[in-house]
């Protein structure tokens, strides 16, 4: 009897924890030995019928020139991290057409009351042959999703803790590791066992299901004393009314126990949060064909494709670190006056900086110096207010918006176009696009008319017709046409063009 060649598909997740949709998919994969067809494997959990388990399932891309029918054996199986098998399954003569594509349950690989991966990664392999020929040789290939995990971090100051009553909550300060707006409310409280309680309430209404939770108490002086970890999943529709849900943390230590620990009647909890919106990447990493596949030498592909991704991650890690040290180095150089060699005058401050920041970010400033070339230069004027004069500098230094919203993005805007500066330009229409609203989104269409900006107007007058109920009934709109009767009517027009 001749030897069983197939084809074999090996599927990494990564972060496999942060999946925040009831479906996963994997990279399509194609197999020409099983007469030129494309597959895909989907990844299913986090739904009712799926609850504490996680499922998978193959399935066949069909297109009009295929075969109209596949008849394959495959496998499943789940490998952890650490390349362990967890479970496996095998499915005899399954037929894969136009009309039966097997989504169900009884072709699902469902493992349970699975806790936690090493490494946070899950991996699947398809095994797949022929029914009942055998293949000319065997293939396999080499699948990676990753989920792209974001951290935030706050540290909150709770002071006067001695005075805390059992059960009444206390808002605490928080200061922000970053200068964004913070991620987390926090309260303290004191149980009636007087326990120390810490509750963490989210408040971004944009980041994913899945929540990742860290909460350290700390000294003054930098002492972790006790860490607690917790996460949970936002349902896909809250019920109006209900509150927002929470983390919430008891400590071992008891009041009195901080009290003793803690002198300064006051102590620091950093609080850290996880969470993932988008996939990373997904892709095809590697396919082969050979007359005979060794096993042992896939998985050492599988552990080479997992050290790569691990040294890529690493170096572009090192290299963004490097890249924020710079940065920091710059602000630096520029609040603290540092060897700055001209000032920017507006109309009532001037600013210390550095001639060669301006030259390189703004050609209107670069032409400035080099047309005085040779000359000592101590004043350059710029017709701006002082305080988006700051913003303007802060963003040449950091490349980055700082407390900014949709009118300070617009003026923003206009000052990018009168110092040509490309990049704040596109900076400050991402932020206008981003945050569109039908009371606003008459005065950026305006702005984008009025620039010649394209690419800025299509998308306003797409946002208009998706919201044109809301928009043509506003306050906003009516004055709109009273002042810009031609573009109010190019607008409106284009939804009947598309129709």
């Amino acid at each position: 009897m001749g030897i069983r060649r197939g084809f074999t598909y090996y599927w990494q997740i990564k972060n496999f924890s942060f999946a925040w949709k009831s479906c996963v998919l994997s990279p399509d994969f194609f197999v020409d030995i099983m007469e030129d067809t494309m597959w895909r494997l989907v990844m299913v959990h986090r739904l009712a019928s799926f609850k504490d388990c996680i499922g998978c399932y193959l399935t066949r891309i069909w297109d009009e020139a295929d075969s109209p029918e596949c008849l394959i054996d495959y496998e499943l199986e789940y490998l952890d991290g650490d390349g362990f098998s967890l479970l496996q399954k095998e499915f005899s003569g399954i037929s894969f057409g136009k009309d039966k594509i097997p989504a169900r349950k009884d072709f699902v690989l469902v493992l349970k009351n699975y806790i936690s991966l090493p490494g946070d990664t899950l991996t699947v392999i398809c095994r797949m042959w022929k029914n009942p020929l055998l293949l000319r040789e065997e293939g396999r290939c080499f699948a990676v999703t990753k989920i792209k995990v974001d951290k935030t971090s706050c540290v909150a100051f709770v002071e006067n803790f001695g005075s805390l009553e059992p059960n009444i909550k206390r808002a605490v300060r928080i200061k922000s590791a970053s200068k964004e707006r913070a991620f987390a409310s926090v309260n303290i409280c004191v149980s009636e066992d007087a326990k120390i309680c810490i509750e963490v309430i989210p408040i971004y209404n944009e980041i994913s299901k899945v929540l990742k939770c860290t909460v350290i108490l700390l000294g003054f002086e930098g002492k972790q004393l006790e860490c607690c970890r917790d996460e949970f999943e936002r349902p896909e529709k809250k019920p109006e009314d209900t509150p927002e849900q929470s983390f919430k943390f008891q400590f071992i230590h008891t009041k009195s126990e901080l009290d003793r620990l803690f002198k300064e009647d006051s102590f620091y909890v950093q609080c850290e949060m996880e969470y993932s919106t988008v996939i990373d990447y997904s892709k095809i990493e590697k396919t082969e064909y050979a007359l005979n596949l060794s096993k042992d030498m896939a998985i050492s592909n599988l552990k080479n494709i997992h050290s790569a991704s691990v040294e890529d991650e690493r170096l572009n890690y090192l290299k963004e670190e490097r890249l924020d040290h710079l940065k920091d180095d710059l602000i630096s150089f520029y609040q603290n006056n540092i060897l700055c060699d001209v000032k920017l005058k507006t109309r009532s401050e001037s600013f210390p900086v550095h001639s060669l920041v301006l030259r390189a970010r703004s050609a209107v400033f670069h032409n400035h110096f080099l047309n005085d070339f040779g000359r000592s230069i101590q004043f350059v004027q710029a017709d701006l207010d002082p305080d988006i004069a700051r913003r303007m500098l802060f963003f040449l230094y950091s490349d980055s918006l700082e407390d900014i919203d949709s009118t300070i993005a617009r003026r923003l805007y206009l000052v990018a176009i009168t110092y040509e500066i490309p990049s704040l330009k596109r900076k400050c229409s991402l932020f206008l696009l981003q945050n569109l609203q039908p009371s606003n989104c008459c005065d950026t269409l305006l702005l984008a008319d009025k620039h010649q900006d394209r690419s800025m107007k299509a998308v306003i007058q797409d946002y208009i017709h998706q919201h044109d109920e809301e928009i043509y009934s506003s306050n906003e709109w009516n004055n709109f046409i009273k002042n810009n009767s031609l573009l109010a009517a190019e607008t409106m027009c284009l939804k009947f063009k598309k129709k």
